[in-house]
């Protein structure tokens, strides 16, 4: 006589999303919730908004483009063979990744992921939740996202938003001087500004219509580099993504461009631009309530 099979019913952890087969008396007890102990202790020590990516708001539009430019989606190594899925951020910006868990209402850990290169200290968080890591999937996202990242489909008034998250990520600004300066009047060479964008060239191609201008795109082999160079496309790259005071953003950034464009109102000389485009760019600047 041959033994009864005991029926299962399918469970599936809380935390990390894992699915399980257990018999119908302990699904009944209340087994099957996790994993395992240390699934629980991750679960009641990390909380999230669970519908932060599901509409496109503001802060939701800025927070992906920090994990499309400065992001990915993981697979942490399980010996249980855990599919589950995590969405981190890694930054050697600590402050701007506590924003962001303000913003989504969590409470994970930053985690020292010791040093870069440069010698800076990089921090991580990783959000192990099922429907975050969907819902970030949903607009685009993918494990290996690097190579084949996309503009997400986010209304128009979200996509600054979107940019400025790329930009705090994967962007730089800063001024530059060019030219021999023994050769000049002044002995101090030309100003050249300049702020830009790494990514794929998917990414980056609606990018000049979000700031109104049509900014150059370079190809750097699988990665592309968009390049705000004149006066004219830095004041509306930075009239767009920092359109209102209290935009979150990476602040150091932000400091730096308004020292870019400080250079413009200060500068004795606008290299290549004559009277008429000088006072376009009087106007922009104007526009930014600086000056």
């Amino acid at each position: 006589m041959g033994r009864s099979v005991v029926p299962r019913i399918q469970a599936v952890c809380r935390n990390c999303g894992t699915v399980n087969w257990l018999r119908e008396k302990e699904v009944e007890q209340g087994r099957g919730k996790f994993c395992n102990p240390q699934c629980f202790h991750e679960y009641q020590s990390s909380f999230v908004d669970e519908g932060f990516f599901s509409d496109p708001n503001p802060q939701m539009a800025y927070v992906l483009g920090l994990i499309v430019s400065d992001g990915c989606i993981v697979i942490p190594h399980s010996d249980r063979g855990s599919d589950r899925k995590v969405v981190s951020i890694k930054s050697i910006d600590r402050p701007m990744l506590a924003m962001v868990m303000e913003m989504m209402g969590a409470n994970y850990s930053i985690t020292d992921c010791g040093l870069t290169q440069a010698g800076n200290t990089a921090w991580r968080i990783g959000i192990a939740n099922r429907q975050i890591v969907e819902d970030v999937m949903r607009w685009g996202v993918t494990q290996r996202k690097t190579l084949t990242a996309t503009f997400p489909p986010l209304p128009d008034e979200f996509r600054p938003d979107f940019v400025r998250g790329l930009f705090d990520g994967d962007g730089s600004v800063g001024s530059y001087r060019y030219g021999r300066r023994e050769s000049d009047v002044c002995g101090n060479g030309r100003w050249s500004l300049r702020a830009y964008i790494l990514g794929t060239h998917a990414v980056l191609e609606p990018i000049p219509s979000v700031f109104g201008v049509s900014c150059k795109i370079v190809s750097r082999g699988k990665i592309s580099k968009l390049i705000a160079g004149t006066h004219e496309e830095l004041v509306r790259m930075y009239n767009s993504m920092y359109y209102a005071a209290g935009v979150p953003c990476l602040v150091r950034k932000r400091d730096v461009f308004d020292e870019v464009l400080d250079v413009i109102s200060v500068a004795t000389e606008k290299p290549r631009y004559g009277r008429e485009k000088a006072a376009l760019v009087q106007g922009l600047l104007g526009q930014t309530g600086r000056y």
